[in-house]
């Protein structure tokens, strides 16, 4: 395994500007577990703002629609010093940490504060914790729609996970909130997949705002311009949470903070080539991405074969599937998903039918919606998720009546989807033979199978020479071959 890659000390890992800031971090317990870790956000917000003096932090402050006079003072990984939202429990001591908190006084004597959070190369925001946790007793909740499910009394996340009640709500019940519709709608309550920590952030906003300790607030991302993922994320959120009396949502670019450095960001480029610094005209990136979900995202800096989108697909089959074991097990069913996804990339398979292998089983065992997969990667993988999930009322009939169905779906399939089911079908023979050769004929009973071997054999051959009449290719050899293993070692067996 190839070791973490690291810097061997804060002298590398960080700018002379960051270094200090660095070290008052780790004396409060403040620094990240990765913070030397070349892709650590952490490093990368402390190398951003700490080399900014007092006029580039007004001309930060103006650029997110907070104009200052003077600024008071830039705080980072900030969190409340009285916890007045009731998050510090028995058996956690976490907070709501904002990477960068800037304060500033406009002509007027206004009070301006700029909540900034900074991403590198996260995907998301993060996920509510709350939903995760399988002591959860309310998880109905959680699939309901709205803020906190429209139920806030309920939510185990206010519940501060049963050690009490966390005053979110408090600050938020007022303020406008639209729920998503359409393709971005991913069902269940708004904030428990990639809005958690925005609305946290929001929540402190308004809570500043209602205490007097601030005039206006404005929460912002700062992430590379060429980052589209988390900016696509961005907008969901800027939709879900219009700006309210005093608080507003605003975009800043790393190139944008950079080019404010003395040298103009050379330094910084040196260790982030994000993109051009210092002068050049950057996208916008909330623009350019709103509602186009679908459309293929820029190359990175580093002209990766996946995009980000890829990635982000990765951590949400975990959060969809990661309750769940295969079938007769504990192996975890996502294997059997990486695997497929695996399969299809070694046959020449590209993104769009990758991220679909992941997601193949989503709908039909999950209760994933087309529109939440369309939203989230686009109308092609969403379609070839819809072709590969059962047809509805597969469960009339007997075993081999429904099998039939599927075999003779074959037929008719799009050349994404037959690549995916291609691969569904030769990692789950696989898995079949290597389990008999671990538990014997005992395996049979798993499957709803009335016949037991040989109506499993009876199907995937089936399944084999229906791909064969449509398509050919590693994918099918490997199936056929797969198949009359199986059917010589069971033989075997039995005759023995």
């Amino acid at each position: 395994m190839s070791p973490v890659p690291t810097h061997a000390s804060p002298e590398t890992a960080l700018l002379p500007e960051a270094r200090a800031v660095f070290a008052d971090l780790v004396t409060r317990s403040l620094d990240h577990r990765w913070a030397l870790h070349h892709c650590s956000s952490q490093a990368f917000a402390l190398n951003l703002f700490a080399p900014l003096g007092h006029q580039p932090l007004c001309a930060v402050l103006a650029r997110v629609g907070l104009p200052v006079s003077s600024v008071e003072r830039i705080d980072f990984e900030y969190s409340d010093p009285a916890d007045r939202f009731g998050e510090i429990r028995p058996r956690s001591a976490h907070q709501t940490q904002i990477d960068v908190v800037v304060r500033g006084t406009s002509a007027a004597g206004d009070r301006l504060v700029a909540l900034i959070e900074v991403k590198f190369t996260e995907t998301d925001f993060g996920h509510c914790s709350a939903y995760q946790n399988p002591a959860n007793p309310r998880h109905d909740v959680c699939r309901s729609p709205g803020l906190f499910g429209g139920e806030p009394a309920a939510c185990f996340q206010l519940a501060n996970h049963g050690d009490g009640r966390r005053t979110y709500y408090d600050h938020l019940a007022k303020i406008p909130v639209v729920p998503p519709s359409g393709a971005g709608d991913a069902g269940g309550c708004l904030v428990r997949e990639s809005l958690s920590q925005p609305m946290r952030s929001l929540a402190l906003a308004h809570l500043l705002l209602n205490a007097g300790e601030a005039d206006r607030v404005a929460y912002v991302l700062c992430a590379p311009a060429q980052h589209p993922t988390i900016w696509r994320r961005f907008t969901e959120l800027r939709a879900a949470f219009p700006d309210a009396d005093g608080r507003t949502i605003r975009p800043l670019t790393a190139e944008d903070v950079a080019g404010l450095h003395a040298d103009g960001g050379t330094a910084f480029t040196a260790r982030y080539p994000i993109g051009a610094f210092g002068g050049a005209a950057l996208p916008d990136p909330v623009s350019a991405l709103a509602d186009n979900r679908s459309a293929k995202e820029p190359v990175d800096i580093l002209d990766p074969l996946l995009s980000t989108r890829f990635e982000e697909a990765l951590v949400y089959t975990a959060r969809v599937h990661g309750r769940h074991a295969r079938k007769g097990g504990t192996v975890p069913y996502v294997s059997h998903l990486l695997a497929v996804a695996s399969l299809v990339m070694e046959d020449g398979g590209g993104e769009d039918e990758a991220i679909a292998a992941l997601l193949h089983d989503a709908i039909e065992d999950q209760g994933v919606t087309a529109h939440e997969i369309a939203g989230r990667f686009g109308e092609t993988v969403a379609a070839i998720v819809v072709e590969c999930s059962g047809p509805m009322g597969e469960e009339s009939g007997t075993w081999r009546v429904r099998k039939q169905v599927a075999i003779d779906q074959v037929a008719g399939a799009t050349p994404g989807a037959l690549r995916v089911e291609a691969a569904d079908k030769v990692h789950n023979a696989r898995a079949i033979l290597a389990d008999y050769r671990r538990v014997g004929e005992g395996l049979w009973s798993r499957f709803n199978a009335p016949d037991g071997r040989d109506d499993i054999l009876w199907y995937y051959r089936e399944m084999a020479g229906a791909f064969r009449k449509v398509t050919s290719g590693f994918l099918v050899d490997e199936l056929e071959r797969v198949v009359e293993e199986l059917a010589e070692v069971t033989l075997v067996a039995a005759i023995a």
